[in-house]
């Protein structure tokens, strides 16, 4: 005997349902919101019975704005026949549930909305694992932001994938635009050598520094000392690097002043037609002058010695250089 189509049509909505009640939550609303039926799935996830359900208006187990919800629920049914989005409820404890469902309409003989048949994926796993997430990236952010120097995660290629407030005030741009360009020195010529450098990092030797001139938002040229640390997966495969830079503009001006105080100072005192010697506190020579030694070569390997390493490099005998060191102690 053959099946009839309308037998088999029914033994298709049976195995649906089976599915749905194995697998989903699933509940019937009336068009005012009042549950009409709800699955096992569904009890379990709220924590209350069918029976405590039925009659219950969906409101009443959301969480947070449920008037807005409804709002733009009831919206999306009529203009787009359904609507399809995560929700949080509040279950019968107290405690939050999030699931990720879909509300369709059921019409009648006239084409009104009779009842609202929603089934949804429990998803509370998820949604818990993104918000511990976005809590340590917050976390993350307020620590890297209170750090006084430029951060920032790129991958190999040089594509960043986070920048810090100070990154973003020091270039005048926001997070978003500096993660969309590549590295910005003030001398061009140096960026592929540079990023060559990053990629030859390894776990042995995961860091290295480097002294960059880079123009500010202001443009202003600052050198900046970036320590880049690389990080690598399980296979010691390069997949980020850590940059750390620190604005030391003003401690390359410094020394750059100390130099040229030293240059001035030495050609005063090389000018001067007497024999002069500067020495420190524990008489090892800082300077000799031209008139006091002749030979460069000679004055540059006495830089840091004394008089007895002078006369033990030129065989003479060390009373002279006792005698000198004497006098120097008087002295000071």
């Amino acid at each position: 005997m053959t099946e009839s189509p309308l037998g088999n049509h029914t033994s298709h909505l049976l195995a649906f349902q089976q599915a749905v009640d194995m697998n989903l939550l699933m509940a019937v609303a009336d068009s005012n919101g009042i549950m009409k039926s709800t699955n096992k799935n569904f009890c379990e996830a709220s924590k209350y019975s069918e029976d405590e359900l039925i009659g219950r208006s969906f409101k009443t187990i959301l969480a947070g704005d449920a008037d807005a919800f409804v709002e733009e629920m009831w919206k999306s049914v009529v203009e787009k026949g359904g609507w399809k989005g995560e929700i949080r409820y509040v279950a019968k404890d107290g405690s939050f549930y999030w699931v990720d469902k879909v509300i369709v309409p059921v019409y009648d003989s006239e084409s009104e909305i009779r009842e609202l048949l929603c089934i949804g994926t429990l998803i509370t796993d998820r949604k818990e694992a993104e918000l511990a997430l976005l809590r340590n990236k917050e976390r993350s952010d307020a620590l890297f932001n209170a750090i006084p120097e430029m951060i920032s995660l790129s991958t190999p290629d040089g594509k960043r994938s986070y920048v810090n407030r100070i990154f973003c005030d020091f270039f005048g741009k926001s997070a978003e635009e500096l993660k969309e360009r590549n590295y910005s020195f003030a001398d061009e010529r140096g960026i592929q050598e540079y990023i060559d450098q990053l990629r030859s990092l390894t776990p042995l030797n995961p860091s290295i520094t480097n002294l960059h001139l880079i123009e500010n938002a202001h443009g202003e040229k600052k050198w900046i000392l970036w320590s880049e640390t690389g990080i690598f997966d399980e296979k010691e495969k390069l997949t980020e690097i850590l940059s750390l830079g620190k604005d030391v503009t003003r401690m390359k001006e410094a020394q750059e002043e100390i130099v040229n105080q030293k240059r001035f100072t030495e050609g005063i005192l090389n000018n001067i037609p007497a024999d002069i010697a500067v020495f420190d506190d524990q008489h090892r020579y800082v300077f000799v002058n031209q008139k006091g030694l002749t030979n460069e070569g000679m004055r540059n390997w006495l830089i840091g010695k004394t008089d007895f390493d002078y006369c033990e490099l030129k065989n003479q005998d060390k009373k002279q250089a006792e005698k000198r060191r004497e006098y120097f102690n008087k002295s000071i």
